[in-house]
Protein backbone atom coordinates (compact mmCIF):
# COMPACT_ATOMS: atom_id res chain seq x y z
CA UNK A 1 0.00 0.00 0.00
CA UNK A 2 1.20 3.47 -0.75
CA UNK A 3 1.46 6.18 1.86
CA UNK A 4 -1.45 8.13 0.30
CA UNK A 5 -3.70 5.05 0.58
CA UNK A 6 -2.73 4.64 4.22
CA UNK A 7 -3.45 8.33 4.86
CA UNK A 8 -6.89 7.99 3.26
CA UNK A 9 -7.63 4.92 5.35
CA UNK A 10 -6.56 6.72 8.53
CA UNK A 11 -8.76 9.74 7.76
CA UNK A 12 -11.72 7.48 6.96
CA UNK A 13 -11.41 5.86 10.38
CA UNK A 14 -11.36 9.25 12.09
CA UNK A 15 -14.58 10.41 10.38
CA UNK A 16 -16.50 7.17 10.75
CA UNK A 17 -20.17 7.21 11.67
CA UNK A 18 -21.18 7.07 15.34
CA UNK A 19 -22.04 3.63 16.71
CA UNK A 20 -25.50 2.21 16.07
CA UNK A 21 -26.52 2.43 19.75
CA UNK A 22 -26.05 6.21 19.58
CA UNK A 23 -28.41 6.49 16.60
CA UNK A 24 -31.02 4.29 18.29
CA UNK A 25 -30.85 6.23 21.55
CA UNK A 26 -31.33 9.53 19.68
CA UNK A 27 -34.34 8.08 17.84
CA UNK A 28 -35.80 6.75 21.09
CA UNK A 29 -35.31 10.12 22.80
CA UNK A 30 -37.04 11.83 19.87
CA UNK A 31 -39.99 9.47 20.09
CA UNK A 32 -40.37 9.97 23.83
CA UNK A 33 -40.13 13.75 23.41
CA UNK A 34 -42.78 13.65 20.66
CA UNK A 35 -45.10 11.60 22.89
CA UNK A 36 -44.65 14.06 25.77
CA UNK A 37 -45.33 17.04 23.50
CA UNK A 38 -48.46 15.43 22.03
CA UNK A 39 -49.81 14.55 25.49
CA UNK A 40 -49.11 18.08 26.72
CA UNK A 41 -50.90 19.59 23.70
CA UNK A 42 -53.86 17.25 24.25
CA UNK A 43 -54.04 18.22 27.92
CA UNK A 44 -53.79 21.91 27.02
CA UNK A 45 -56.45 21.63 24.31
CA UNK A 46 -58.98 20.05 26.66
CA UNK A 47 -58.10 22.41 29.52
CA UNK A 48 -58.48 25.50 27.31
CA UNK A 49 -61.78 24.25 25.89
CA UNK A 50 -60.50 23.74 22.36
CA UNK A 51 -61.66 20.14 22.69
CA UNK A 52 -64.87 19.30 24.51
CA UNK A 53 -63.89 17.47 27.73
CA UNK A 54 -67.23 15.62 27.65
CA UNK A 55 -66.23 13.96 24.37
CA UNK A 56 -62.43 13.90 24.68
CA UNK A 57 -61.10 13.19 28.17
CA UNK A 58 -57.80 14.61 29.30
CA UNK A 59 -54.73 12.37 29.42
CA UNK A 60 -54.56 12.85 33.20
CA UNK A 61 -58.15 11.68 33.66
CA UNK A 62 -57.48 8.65 31.47
CA UNK A 63 -54.34 7.80 33.47
CA UNK A 64 -56.18 8.16 36.77
CA UNK A 65 -59.00 5.92 35.56
CA UNK A 66 -56.54 3.32 34.24
CA UNK A 67 -54.78 3.18 37.60
CA UNK A 68 -58.12 2.95 39.40
CA UNK A 69 -59.46 -0.01 37.39
CA UNK A 70 -56.08 -1.75 37.46
CA UNK A 71 -55.88 -1.57 41.25
CA UNK A 72 -59.49 -2.72 41.63
CA UNK A 73 -58.79 -5.80 39.48
CA UNK A 74 -61.42 -4.94 36.88
CA UNK A 75 -58.94 -4.19 34.08
CA UNK A 76 -58.23 -7.79 33.13
CA UNK A 77 -61.89 -8.82 33.48
CA UNK A 78 -63.06 -5.98 31.25
CA UNK A 79 -60.20 -6.59 28.82
CA UNK A 80 -61.00 -10.30 28.50
CA UNK A 81 -64.68 -9.53 27.76
CA UNK A 82 -63.68 -6.95 25.14
CA UNK A 83 -61.25 -9.35 23.44
CA UNK A 84 -63.85 -12.15 23.45
CA UNK A 85 -66.44 -9.88 21.84
CA UNK A 86 -63.88 -8.71 19.27
CA UNK A 87 -62.90 -12.25 18.24
CA UNK A 88 -66.52 -13.43 18.17
CA UNK A 89 -67.42 -10.46 15.96
CA UNK A 90 -64.48 -11.24 13.66
CA UNK A 91 -65.46 -14.90 13.45
CA UNK A 92 -69.13 -14.10 12.82
CA UNK A 93 -68.28 -11.47 10.21
CA UNK A 94 -65.89 -13.85 8.46
CA UNK A 95 -68.41 -16.69 8.48
CA UNK A 96 -71.24 -14.55 7.09
CA UNK A 97 -69.02 -12.92 4.52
Amino acid sequence: MSSSTIALADSAEETSAPPAWHYHSVVLAGRVLLLIVLLALWQLATHQGWLDPFIVSTPLEIGERLIEITLSGRLFTDLSVTLLETFLGLALGSALG
